[in-house]
């Protein structure tokens, strides 16, 4: 008696005994090797469906398999239990169902949905199955709502012990004022759609809060959200934090390799913050994953596919960054599809105080009208950031002394110094005009701090002198010939 005769009284008989095959493949084994090649494919064949019968009955999905007729080829237990019925092979599948769910998980155009079975939701997905190009079958598989919830419970349990998660919300910005109000309708419109976008804003805006928000408020929220400062690591380590590298790679490489950052965060979002500082050597890499959607780790020589959201931010104006060469334009173009800017604190005064409230809690009670006003008036160059370390200081001390030192030393400042100053920073950038967002933030830089009203009021006595002019929407304010030879007398 042959192997093919054996392997056919098993089946006939639906014998399932683990100890009758390992018997089986040794008495394979020990045949001579000549005339043994039909046995050995068909004992092959046999142990590869044992296996994949193994693999669909522990599956946590139902799934029933028909020919072509609706006739069950194979049908495993959890697909009985979800559907609540007794599925027999040979079986017509349909009738065990309402007539208007078979007719819709069998028309042409079915692919996936969320359908309503014996009072339980359920996701029914419906496969081909083809021989030759043609449609011989097909397959179903079954999940309960219950089921993928739990699913992607755990799944966002694992990301939170990796630490690939986004903690915030939208719900977490504290906002009253029109401006922000319409900074976060743009922000939600963005994270419904696969684009990339550049969040512009400065130091201590909460350009990651915004991106974290942006995720959460995605359709890829149960996934990784991975976060990276591009400023934060030298080129090399930053190339091998986002790519990965393969074993042996580069000395002092661990043993293993690595997987990187993008793969990391493969079907979630990644966040490149400061992403003006990236090298252009990094840029080039950037933009032909942008392209391909495809990396390679470092020392590797296979291409990996990945399906990565790609969220970006920076407080350098990139177009000035793409004059000096620093930054490359094509690149720049491909990820500024949109584009969001956080207005600093200084331009939405009335934030300042419900953030300074839900920063303090219950001492925000104890502040004085003075205390309101003081930060009220002050111009907060260091932002939200700042505004929070002021909180912590004032419920510590009871007061703002490490704030009224700064409006103090601002004020003491001359006003022709200042003017001096504001002419000194558009001699430095006399090729492009200047919005007065970025005139008030290089003169923070400079510990200069003023008020809208304050600037205003310079701005107009400047144009007054024909030392500057003003123009509506991009021209900005410049130099004039008179302010340029001013600046070359009296600051050079």
């Amino acid at each position: 008696m042959n192997t093919q005769t054996f392997l056919s009284i098993f089946s006939k008989l639906k014998i399932e005994s683990d100890r009758l095959t390992r018997n089986l493949i040794k008495y394979i084994q020990n045949l001579p090797q000549k005339n043994t090649d039909v046995e050995r494919r068909y004992l092959s064949s046999y142990l590869l469906n044992k296996t994949l019968v193994r693999v669909i009955e522990e599956s946590d999905s139902g799934m029933i398999i028909v020919d072509k007729e609706r006739r069950i080829i194979y049908c495993n237990q959890r697909a009985n239990q979800i559907l609540n019925s007794k599925f027999d092979k040979d079986a017509r599948f349909g009738p065990q169902l309402s007539s208007e769910i078979t007719e819709l998980i069998f028309s042409r155009e079915f692919s996936q949905d969320l359908i309503q079975i014996n009072d339980e939701y359920v996701m029914v997905k419906r496969n081909q199955l083809l021989s030759m190009d043609e449609v011989v079958g097909y397959c179903f598989d079954f999940k309960t709502a219950k089921s993928i919830n739990e699913m992607g419970s755990k799944l966002s349990t694992k990301l939170r012990k990796m630490g690939l998660y986004a903690r915030y919300t939208f719900d977490d910005i504290v906002l009253i004022s029109p401006v922000m109000e319409q900074c976060l309708l743009s922000a939600k419109a963005i994270a419904n759609t696969k684009h990339t976008a550049i969040i512009y804003g400065e130091t201590g805006v909460g350009k990651e809060l915004l991106a974290q928000s942006i995720h959460n408020y995605s359709a890829r929220s149960a996934q990784p959200f991975v976060a990276i400062n591009c400023a934060a690591f030298h080129e090399q380590l930053l190339e091998s934090e986002l790519y990965g590298y393969e074993s042996g790679a580069f000395t002092g490489s661990k043993r293993e390799g690595k997987i990187g950052l993008f793969e990391l965060a493969n079907k979630g979002t990644i966040f490149l913050d400061e992403i003006g500082d990236m090298p252009t050597s990094l840029q080039v890499k950037l933009l032909r994953v942008l392209q391909e959607q495809q990396i390679m780790r470092i020392g590797g020589t296979t291409i990996i596919d990945i399906d990565v959201s790609i969220l970006t931010a920076t407080n350098k104006d990139l177009m000035i960054e793409i004059k000096n060469k620093s930054f490359r334009a094509d690149l720049y173009y491909r990820l500024a599809v949109f584009t969001i800017d956080i207005p600093p604190l200084r331009d939405r005064k009335e934030d300042i105080l419900p953030l300074f409230k839900v920063f303090t809690n219950n001492d925000y009670n104890k502040l004085t009208e003075y205390d309101k006003q003081v930060l009220i008036e002050y111009s907060w160059p260091g932002n939200v950031r700042e505004l929070k370390n002021t909180a912590s200081y004032y419920s510590l001390l009871g007061n703002l002394s490490c704030i009224t030192k700064s409006v103090k030393k601002a004020v003491e400042i001359q006003p022709k110094q200042i003017e001096k100053e504001i002419l000194k920073i558009l001699y430095e950038y006399h090729d492009i005009g200047m919005g007065r967002n970025k005139i008030l933030s290089l003169l923070h830089d400079r510990k200069i701090a003023l008020s809208e009203k304050r600037f205003e009021n310079m701005i107009t006595d400047l144009v007054k002198k024909e030392y500057i002019c003003r123009k509506r929407g991009r021209g900005g304010i410049k130099l004039t010939t008179k302010g340029n030879e001013y600046c070359v007398e009296s600051i050079n």
